[in-house]
């Protein structure tokens, strides 16, 4: 499993000027289509200056213009209430053609994530329209965010955004102090506008106790919840389906884990395009008791990223799991794998359980074949899911039925029938 493909797909040269839809730059707000939502309610007290068009507070090689979205929240500010919305005057359809939105964010510190609803203008908790959780790279300075609505909302019209500004629901919530949040140049266009690379071989077994070509990101976790916090670990049953000296893995307690803060997320340091060299996940996994479903999403842990959602066919064995990520998200960028152990969406008391992965690798079909034709011989088992299932939709972007005639897309794809 230690074959490497390396491929650079120059994405940025593809796209063509008229390609790019401008929403909204704040300069002339009679030119933009995105506006602040009035309909959207937050808590005042919240922020020491409210969401808000002005100066822009930190004037650089990004974004050198006069006006942005800007707003400060108060030192400590809790999540709820810390809201703000964004509205089309004239919605649109998301297509291949506009399927990735881009926008400018600057935060002068970054206690927090930040999190992005599509087509909401309160909050609902609607998991499958989150589009975006996370920090920006850098404090102080403007970044460059683009999110790519086709992975989730492909053929719908896209309306409004709804902002958490800082998603403080976790410990710790205190410590700092304001904060100055800005966002600027909101824009919808083919493609990422970046050079991206599509790699295809072993993201980490964990050899060498470490990550591989992930970063681990441990602040979506409780770490009270664990009585073995997630790290790289000894493999707890070396046998012949899985003989390495090391996994990633943790152990949860048995007092009311809440799934909610029982997530790992592996960041890939470099991104990946998904094509037809990458489209299956397959990883090694271990449960030694299994009471609850676990997780395994695309760029998220929600409803509309899940790539699995079930449990091992055997309780205590490594199994092999394979997930067919182009089947839903072909020509999609892979950003992060996001794992929750235990799916206690209602707090029950559960048993202590050790849950592990190992070899977590993307592959093409032909690999994935020979991976799953070596581990039946060695008498793993194989664990599929088959719930997602891809959509067809007309140029337009509309959801049609898979047997429509003419140009239809299809994972990403156009095709004629």
């Amino acid at each position: 499993m230690k074959k490497c493909i390396f491929t650079l797909l120059l994405l940025g040269g593809m796209m063509s000027a008229n390609a790019q839809v401008t929403l909204a730059t704040f300069e002339d707000l009679t030119a933009d289509n995105l506006c602040i939502n009035a309909d959207t309610w937050y808590e005042g007290g919240r922020y020491s200056s409210t969401p808000q068009v002005g100066d822009n507070p930190a004037k650089d090689e990004t974004n050198g213009s006069d006006k942005c979205l800007v707003m400060t929240n108060v030192a400590d500010a809790d999540w709820w209430g810390n809201f703000f919305g964004l509205k089309l005057t004239t919605p649109i359809v998301i297509t291949q053609d506009n399927r990735f939105l881009s926008f400018k964010c600057y935060r002068s510190i970054q206690p927090k994530d930040f999190r992005i609803y599509i087509n909401e203008e309160q909050h609902s908790g609607k998991d499958s329209n989150i589009i975006f959780e996370a920090k920006v790279k850098k404090d102080g300075e403007w970044n460059t965010v683009v999110i790519d609505l086709g992975e989730g909302h492909m053929g719908e019209e896209f309306s409004s955004l709804f902002f958490i500004t800082s998603c403080n629901w976790s410990d710790p919530r205190s410590g700092w102090g304001e904060a100055v949040y800005a966002f600027d140049d909101f824009k919808l266009q083919a493609t990422s506008g970046e050079d991206v690379e599509v790699f295809s071989g072993t993201l980490a077994d964990f050899e060498d106790q470490t990550f591989g070509k992930f970063s681990f990101d441990d602040s979506s976790i409780n770490k009270d919840q664990f009585s073995q916090i997630p790290q790289v670990l000894s493999n707890p049953l070396k046998e012949g389906v899985n003989t390495s000296d090391y996994c990633f893995g943790a152990t949860n307690t048995a007092a009311v884990p809440q799934w909610w803060m029982n997530i790992a997320r592996l960041a890939l340091n470099t991104p990946t395009l998904i094509d037809e060299s990458n489209r299956y996940l397959v990883m090694k996994a271990f449960r030694s008791a299994q009471t609850h479903n676990f997780r395994v999403g695309f760029n998220g842990h929600e409803d509309n990223n899940k790539l699995f959602d079930g449990m091992l066919d055997e309780t205590g064995k490594w199994c092999l799991l394979v997930m067919d990520m182009g089947e839903k998200y072909m020509g999609s960028t892979l950003k992060e794998i996001r794992i929750i152990y235990s799916d206690n969406w209602g707090g029950e008391t559960d048993v202590e359980a050790t849950y592990c992965f190992d070899d977590i690798a993307i592959v093409s079909e032909a690999e994935k074949d020979k991976i799953v034709e070596e581990s039946t011989a060695n008498g793993i088992s194989i664990v599929k899911n088959d719930e997602v299932k891809s959509t067809t939709y007309d140029l337009r972007g509309i959801i049609v039925k898979d047997a429509q005639k003419g140009i239809v897309i299809k994972n990403g794809r156009k095709y004629v029938k």
